[in-house]
């Protein structure tokens, strides 16, 4: 799997549901990059599957539909990931209580937006 692409925060409700949690903490990879053993069962949003273990419900990973990148959430590696987030999605959202990541660019809403800092 090697390096991701890319590692991010998100910050919008929908994340924040998902994960039960302030955020959610992600790493992008190229879909050829992953083997993920055993099965997971999906919930299909519009454009987004997100996959889950079916044993325990835990959310492994996300993939958008068209785009050849999956998302695998910090939190279900094995071991904690040397990654340190690059980015910060939703910051408009995010906790008051929540401080940035250091050096981290912060978005007010998507990437496609543009950076409001950093």
């Amino acid at each position: 799997m090697g390096e991701p692409e890319r590692v991010g925060l998100c910050h919008c409700a929908t994340c924040r549901k998902n994960t039960g949690g302030p955020y959610l903490a992600f790493a992008v990879f190229e879909v050829g990059r992953v083997t993920i053993e055993g099965a997971l069962k999906a919930h299909r949003a519009p454009t987004i599957d997100r996959r889950f273990c079916p044993q325990c419900g835990t959310l492994i990973c996300l993939a958008e539909e068209g785009v050849d990148e999956i998302d695998l959430m910090l939190g279900t590696f094995d071991e904690p990931p040397p990654f340190t987030p690059q980015y910060e999605l939703w910051v408009s959202h995010r906790q008051d209580w929540l401080g940035a990541v250091p050096a981290a660019r912060q978005y007010a809403g998507n990437r496609d937006d543009g950076a409001i800092e950093g």
